[in-house]
């Protein structure tokens, strides 16, 4: 998996265009990621990662796609 990969399950989860989920997309930036869409984000990575990221600490607190993808790579789950 590699970072447009995380991308695209972002804006599935949200339900948004993938071209609205860019490297600076944040819930600052994001109308649909509010806390409940943040949800549906991890359910959506733990998923697709075997279950790997509901142990990542900080993903909880991670409201941006840079911050996610960095914390996925630092735990070897994106190239």
């Amino acid at each position: 998996m590699n970072a447009d990969d995380v991308k695209k399950m972002i804006a599935e989860a949200l339900e948004v265009d993938a071209f609205e989920v860019d490297d600076d997309a944040s819930t600052e930036t994001l109308e649909a990621w509010d806390s409940l869409g943040h949800i549906n984000v991890l359910i959506a990575l733990d998923g697709a990662l075997d279950g790997k990221v509901a142990g990542i600490e900080g993903m909880k607190k991670a409201y941006s796609v840079a911050t996610l993808v960095g914390l996925l790579r630092e735990h070897g789950l994106v190239d």
